[in-house]
C-alpha cells in the first residue's frame, strides 16, 4: 500500500477490538513507527516543512503531474505517474510519502483511511482550463469552461468569471483563440498540421502577388485555396503567425515581413505633405485612412512614425501637426469639439478652465478662451460646475467613473484618508457627478479597485504611496527570494504569503497586492501573469 499509517487507519484495521485497547490510537501509531523507522507514519497528517533536496525534486514532479489534467489522485497513481516522469531518478514509496508529506503546493486527504489523495494545494486559471479542454471535443467558450470547471472541481475552488479567465488565455500557455470567443488547444485545430507548409506557402504567394496586406477572413472565403473548408480566419492566423516570414499587423490582418524597411521609408515622406494638404493638426486614425488611399500600411505604426517624425509635431492628445506651423494653429484647436472633449475626458479630474486654456496653450481670457468656453459649452458629453465663464469653473466629463474620481482625490491628498473624508472630496470637486452615491458604493469601489489599499487605521492609500506604510521591503524581498530561489517555478503572490507566515516570517501590513507591489519594483524578480512571480537570477 502507498499509504501512511494514521490514527484513523489504525483505529479501521482494529475493527471490533478498540475497546481493549488501553491508550489512544496516535501512541500505538507513534510507537510502531519508532519501532519499525520504515513504516510511513503520520500521527498529525501532513507536516507542511523544508524538506531535502530530493523531496523537493519529487514533490515538484508530483505537482507536475496534476497540473496534466487531474488535479487530484489517489497515492498509488500519483507515485506510478511520478515514476513514469521522473524515470532512472524514479522514487520508492518511502521517498514519495516523505516528500508528499512535507510540500507546501500539495495537500492531502486523510477522510477515508487507507485511501489517501494527493491534490494540488492551489489551482491556476491555466490547469483548471487546460484540464477542461483536454476531454473536449471542440473549443469552448469562457462561459462554457466555466461551467465544466466548477462541475469538475466545485464551487468553492472556481470563482472566477468569465472575463478573468478569458484574459488568461494566451499562445504561449498553449491557449488558442479558434473561433469567436471559443478558445481551444492544439489539438483541437481543424486544419491538419501536414498541410501547414502548404497553406503558409499559398499565403506568401497572394501577399507577393498582391502587394499589400489581405486578412485571414478573405484568405479563407474570398480566394478559393483547397484547403479553405478546413480552417476559419482564427486558426489559419495562428499557423502564420508562426512564420516568420509573416507580419502580424493586427485585427487578423497580415503583410509580408519584408514590407517593413519599404514601407516605413515611403511613409515618411507621405506623413508631411498629407498634414500640409490638411492644413491643421489631425490624429493618427486621420492620417492613417489618407495613407491607406495611397498604400498599405500597419495600424499599429502609424504612430510610432508620427512621433519621430523630425518634421511632425506632437499637439498631445493624439493630434499631430507640422512643426513649421508653430503656436499658430492653436487658436483653431479650441474650436475643435473632438479635440477639447478628448482633452476633458482624459485629463486629471476635475479640470479647471484655467488649466484646459494652459494645456491648448491660449491665453485664458481673451477670443481663443471665448472660443474655448462655447465649445465646452457645446459638448453634451461635459458637465460645467458654473454657466459663466470663469478661470475656477470646473469641467466634468461625464464618462468619469467613481474609481478616476477617487484615484484623483487620493493623489491630491497625498496621503491615506479615511472613507468620509473621500466622500467630502467628491461633494465638494463633483458633486454634479456623483452626488447620489452613498458611502457604501464609495466603500464598495476602494476595496474592489486595484489601485487602493486598505492601511491597519482602516484609511485607504494608492499603491503608489506604499512607502507611507514603512514597510521593510529589502527584508520582505529577501525572504521572497529565499523561497522562490528553490525552483523555477511561478508562485501566486497569496500562496507566496502563506509560505512566508509557515516559516514565521509576518508582516501584518502585508497583504497579496503590497507583495505584489514590493516584488515588481525588484530586478531579482519577474511578474508572470498578474501578482505571479519567479526568481530570474539565484545568486
Amino acid at each position: 500500500m502507498v499509504c501512511p499509517l494514521t490514527p484513523a487507519l489504525l483505529t479501521k484495521w482494529l475493527g471490533e477490538h478498540p475497546a481493549k485497547v488501553r491508550f489512544a490510537p496516535v501512541i500505538y501509531a507513534r510507537l510502531l513507527g519508532e519501532l519499525v523507522p520504515g513504516i510511513p507514519v503520520w500521527p498529525r497528517g501532513q507536516e507542511l516543512s523544508s524538506g531535502t533536496d530530493r523531496d523537493a525534486e519529487i514533490s515538484d514532479a508530483v505537482e507536475k503531474v496534476l497540473r496534466e489534467g487531474q488535479h487530484a489522485l489517489p497515492f498509488a497513481d500519483a507515485l506510478a505517474r511520478v515514476c513514469e516522469r521522473m524515470g532512472k531518478k524514479k522514487p520508492n514509496a518511502q521517498e514519495f510519502l516523505q516528500s508528499v508529506k512535507h510540500a507546501r503546493g500539495l495537500a492531502v486527504e486523510l477522510s477515508t483511511p487507507g485511501q489517501a489523495i494527493v491534490r494540488l494545494r492551489r489551482l491556476i486559471i491555466s490547469d483548471v482550463t487546460k484540464a477542461v479542454l483536454l476531454p473536449s471535443a471542440c473549443p469552448l467558450a469562457p462561459e462554457e469552461i466555466l461551467v465544466k470547471a466548477r462541475e469538475k472541481f466545485g464551487d468553492e475552488i472556481v470563482k472566477w468569471d468569465a472575463r478573468t479567465i478569458g484574459n488568461s488565455f494566451l499562445a504561449e500557455k498553449g491557449f488558442f483563440l479558434l473561433g469567436p470567443r471559443c478558445y481551444g488547444l492544439r489539438q483541437h485545430f481543424r486544419l491538419p498540421e501536414k498541410l501547414w507548409s502548404a497553406v503558409r506557402r499559398d499565403a506568401h504567394s497572394l501577399l507577393k502577388a498582391e502587394n499589400r496586406p489581405i486578412s485571414t477572413a478573405d484568405m479563407v472565403n474570398a480566394y478559393r485555396f483547397d484547403w479553405a473548408t478546413q480552417t476559419n480566419k482564427y486558426e489559419l492566423a495562428y499557423v502564420l503567425r508562426e512564420d516568420e516570414r509573416f507580419a502580424d499587423l493586427g485585427r487578423l490582418l497580415f503583410g509580408l515581413a519584408t514590407w517593413g524597411i519599404e514601407e516605413r521609408a515611403y511613409i515618411k515622406d507621405l506623413i508631411p505633405k498629407i498634414l500640409a494638404e490638411s492644413g491643421r493638426p489631425m490624429t493618427s486614425d486621420q492620417v492613417l485612412e489618407h495613407l491607406h488611399r495611397l498604400r498599405s500600411v500597419s495600424p499599429y505604426g502609424i504612430t510610432g512614425n508620427l512621433r519621430h517624425h523630425p518634421l511632425v509635431r506632437d499637439y498631445g492628445f493624439g493630434f499631430y501637426g507640422l512643426k513649421s506651423w508653430g503656436d499658430s494653429v492653436n487658436e483653431s484647436l479650441v474650436t475643435d469639439a473632438t479635440l477639447v472633449e478628448k482633452v476633458i475626458r482624459r485629463s486629471e479630474p476635475p479640470l479647471t478652465f484655467a488649466r484646459l486654456c494652459e494645456i491648448l496653450a491660449v491665453p485664458s481670457a481673451g477670443g481663443a478662451a471665448d472660443k474655448l468656453w462655447q465649445t465646452c459649452a457645446s459638448l453634451r458629453s461635459v458637465v460645467r460646475s458654473s454657466d459663466e465663464q470663469n478661470a475656477n469653473a470646473r469641467l466634468l466629463h461625464k464618462t468619469c467613473s467613481l474609481e478616476r474620481a477617487l484615484v484623483a482625490t487620493a493623489r491630491a491628498s497625498g496621503r491615506p484618508l479615511p472613507l468620509y473624508e473621500f466622500q467630502w472630496e467628491l461633494n465638494s470637486n463633483f458633486g454634479p457627478l456623483f452626488t447620489d452615491r452613498e458611502s457604501g458604493d464609495i466603500r464598495r469601489c476602494l476595496e474592489h479597485s486595484r489601485f487602493f489599499l486598505r492601511d491597519a487605521d482602516n484609511q485607504f492609500i494608492l499603491d503608489v504611496q506604499l512607502d507611507q506604510l514603512g514597510l521593510d521591503d529589502e527584508a520582505i524581498s529577501s525572504a521572497c527570494r529565499e523561497i522562490l530561489s528553490h525552483s523555477n517555478e511561478v508562485v501566486g503572490c497569496e500562496d507566496l504569503m502563506e509560505r512566508l507566515e509557515a516559516e514565521g516570517k509576518v508582516w501584518e501590513e502585508l497583504s497579496p497586492d503590497i507583495l505584489g507591489s514590493v516584488l515588481r519594483e525588484r530586478p531579482e524578480f519577474e511578474e508572470v501573469g498578474h501578482n505571479r512571480f519567479r526568481v530570474t537570477c539565484k545568486h
